[in-house]
């Protein structure tokens, strides 16, 4: 049902967008279209692969966006085999490609999950569980308190 990598690609998403409108992609705004100055951000999703470190390999997705939807605000988290957020290349790339969303009239929020530097995690605290361990406390008796 889906895909070997679990994730739609941004195309496969904006493709099924364009064939639930009746008109075809220039039913959805574009930045010349979009709201006035002051509204709230019309926020989309965006999941990169690993053609994403390739070189410009951003440009394709974020042309996308800025010329077939609604979105004016991306927030984006890195999923790539092999390589974690903290990594030089990793960040040089997602700062290009934040730049290029910024001419082409989009914002990036980008996704600082711990989850996506496990390797810098573990490397910075050997001993460190991954996992936080709490220690459940019982709840202190409350009374109650009647009308």
């Amino acid at each position: 049902m889906f895909p070997k990598n679990r994730f739609l690609s941004v195309k496969a998403i904006l493709l099924v967008a364009v064939a639930a409108t009746s008109s075809g992609p220039r039913a959805f705004a574009s930045a010349a279209f979009g709201l006035p100055d002051g509204s709230p951000p019309t926020i989309g999703a965006w999941f990169c692969g690993d053609d994403f470190m390739e070189p410009d390999g951003y440009k394709k997705y974020i042309d996308l966006f800025a010329d077939h939807s609604p979105y004016d605000l991306l927030p984006t988290s890195v999923r790539l085999n092999r390589r974690e957020i903290t990594e030089p290349a990793v960040h040089d790339q997602t700062a290009a490609a934040a730049a290029y969303a910024r001419e082409r009239g989009l914002k990036i929020a980008l996704d600082l999950d711990v989850r996506l530097a496990r390797e810098a995690f573990r490397s910075q605290y050997p001993d460190h569980p991954e996992t936080p361990v709490v220690d459940p406390q019982p709840l202190p008796k409350r009374r109650l308190i009647s009308k």
